[in-house]
């Protein structure tokens, strides 16, 4: 409810904002040049990678940092961290040593969580940290990811994580299959395109024919590419940023070449 005097509230409880501003510090992600702990950061890349934008702030100043191309075209790999962060470095570096930050409000306590979910340790956790949490936050049933099953803990990721943490351990590289490295194709009339497909990729899946953007796949979709005649290069980017490509071949009709694959 809005106070009666018109008054704004805060958009946030001062202790979730401190709680906040702390989940984004970190020391090993940025260029050195600051003090530790001293800067947040956010970064951003828009759909298609045609813009990367990094804010980064002290107690005392906010920087706001944005590349892309004016035209609005997608540069493959652009990142708002690799592009930007050591200009945001630089720029808060010039302005002056920073202010410590606050002190941790009132509304905030300390409690002994377990490492891994967060949740309030049990004696099955390995190891226990001091965390913060807002006060009026009362849990009081420990972790649920370590259960005693025949004797011994174990580790048992929710359904919604199990499936991805699977995954995790066991991802290979990705790679294309199609079009296949090395391919040949022969332009006939009708059949003038070809699938993009790969595997091992995660999340959605951008693809680029000699470094232009042409599709942003989502799991499971299979987009299509028009060939033309010459060299080509088909890179992929999956939602993990891992990379992989493939080189082929396409021949007019008017060109006779052995072992060439004619599409139907």
């Amino acid at each position: 409810n809005w106070p009666a005097n018109g008054s704004a509230l805060p958009a946030l409880d001062p202790g979730a904002s401190w709680l906040v501003n702390q989940s984004l510090i970190d020391d090993g992600k940025l260029p050195p040049g600051l003090p530790s702990g001293s800067v947040a950061f956010k970064t951003g890349t828009s759909h298609g990678f045609r813009d990367a934008w990094l804010i980064a702030w002290t107690p005392d100043y906010t920087v706001g940092l944005w590349l892309g191309d004016s035209d609005g075209d997608p540069h493959k790999g652009l990142s708002g961290l690799s592009a930007l962060g050591a200009a945001a470095v630089a720029v808060l570096s010039s302005l002056g040593p920073p202010s410590p930050w606050p002190d941790p409000p009132d509304s905030l306590e300390r409690y002994m969580a377990c490492p891994i979910s967060g949740e309030p340790a049990s004696p099955d956790c390995p190891g226990h940290v001091w965390a913060w949490r807002l006060a009026r936050d009362k849990r009081t049933i420990p972790c649920h990811l370590h259960v005693r099953e025949g004797g011994r803990v174990v580790l048992r990721w929710p359904p919604e994580l199990a499936g991805f943490m699977a995954g995790e351990a066991s991802a290979r590289a990705p790679e294309v299959v199609s079009p296949a490295p090395g391919t040949v194709f022969k332009l006939a009339p009708g059949a003038d395109k070809i699938p993009l497909k790969s595997e091992g990729a995660s999340g959605v899946v951008h693809w680029y024919l000699d470094s232009e953007h042409v599709a942003a796949a989502k799991p499971g979709s299979t987009p299509l590419i028009t060939l033309t005649a010459g060299e080509h290069q088909v890179t992929m980017l999956d939602g993990r940023e891992r990379e992989a490509a493939s080189r082929f071949t396409v021949l007019s009709p008017e060109i006779k070449r052995a072992a060439v694959l004619t599409l139907q």
